[in-house]
């Protein structure tokens, strides 16, 4: 068989789109990609290795992370069966639109928001339908609750991706009475808002709330995220998750992490107190407009191109995310917040171009 008829046997929606990239050039600073400045300590990460060294290696994993589940489940006030582990919060968003999607169902999501949504809604053969953000990144609440009640599940990324943007959670109360699909909240960043939709889940069976190990937690390198809904749900999206989905490290890693959670709230609050600091200096400038934000990054405005602001920071060995061509953010990049010594390396170049 040729290659162009073999091709045309993957789907067309497939084949139309666009693969995700992220272009990581050479580079000092990473202030690209949300991630938490602070690895794990060496202490903790010698007791991964550890326990890791101790686990036979040509065993499959559990088969569902019990242990894991269960650390999860106190520190969220829940129930073990209330919760679905993947390999990032993103395995888990694809599991939970594969299990309710069909051909032109309709997904409600943000624009601009994380990509993903429409990406994976795609793939399932959905139909996706956007509630535009006003140019201060506010929702339109009117718009949002009508295309809302037409979808089969509505997506909020909370705070919001790129724009750290909060939903409130009268807002989100409003949407729960409109509709009659499922309400998912992705609360990638919910460490830098302390600001969550938990208290809503005991009385609306159609909330599920999605997190990640990536980005407070510091385990980006590992991949592990989870869901947390009524149980019933749980079960059925479970059934969509690859079975001994979790690898061996990702379990022992996570289950280690969580036993210095005290660790991950104290270094959430020194990237809060980090973004507000360097937002506040920033605007300060001349010619910039750091926007505020209730996640681990903000968005830039400047006169200067986006494009000129990349390569001299790139230049100067800072990574930072070009996002100009998402809906609104023409003239913007966006910045992860890194440690006190990145941000001032950071600021210092932002000035030079001033």
């Amino acid at each position: 068989m040729k290659i162009n008829d073999t091709l045309k046997l993957i789907k067309q929606k497939i084949r139309q789109q666009g693969e995700y990239n992220v272009a990581i050039p050479k580079h000092n600073i990473k202030l690209n990609q949300n991630e938490t400045p602070y690895d794990c300590s060496n202490n903790l990460k010698l007791k991964i290795l550890r326990e890791l060294e101790n686990n036979s290696w040509n065993r499959y994993p559990e088969l569902k992370a019990n242990n894991l589940i269960k650390k999860i489940a106190k520190i969220l006030s829940c129930n073990s069966n209330q919760i679905v582990l993947g390999k990032g919060s993103n395995e888990v968003i694809q599991s939970i639109i594969t299990s309710i999607i069909s051909v032109n169902d309709k997904v409600c999501v943000l624009n601009p928001t994380f990509p993903i949504y429409k990406m994976i809604t795609n793939q399932n053969d959905g139909v996706i339908i956007e509630s535009k953000l006003n140019r201060d990144f506010k929702i339109n609440e009117k718009d949002l609750l009508q295309k809302a009640s037409k979808a089969k599940i509505t997506i909020l990324c909370n705070p919001n991706s790129p724009t750290g943007s909060l939903v409130s959670l009268d807002i989100i109360e409003k949407i729960l009475r409109n509709i009659n699909g499922f309400l998912v909240i992705d609360e990638a960043y919910v460490d830098f808002s302390k600001f969550t939709s938990l208290p809503l889940l005991s009385k609306n069976s159609n909330l599920i709330i999605t997190r990640t190990f990536s980005k407070a937690f510091g385990l980006a390198g590992f991949r592990l995220g989870y869901a947390v809904m009524h149980s019933k749900v749980a079960s059925e999206i479970q059934k969509c998750m690859l079975p001994f989905n979790i690898d061996k490290p990702s379990i022992i890693a996570g289950n280690i992490i969580l036993s210095d959670y005290k660790k991950i709230i104290e270094n959430s609050d020194k990237i809060i107190n980090e973004r507000e600091k360097l937002i506040s200096r920033i605007n300060e400038l001349n010619d910039f407009k750091a926007y505020k934000s209730n996640a681990n990054f903000f968005l830039l405005k400047s006169k200067i191109s986006p494009q000129e602001i990349y390569t001299k920071l790139l230049k100067n060995g800072i990574l930072v995310r070009d996002v100009s061509n998402y809906y609104l953010c023409k003239n913007k990049i966006r910045i992860s917040i890194g440690s006190q010594e990145e941000n001032e390396a950071l600021f210092n170049i932002l000035s030079e171009l001033t």
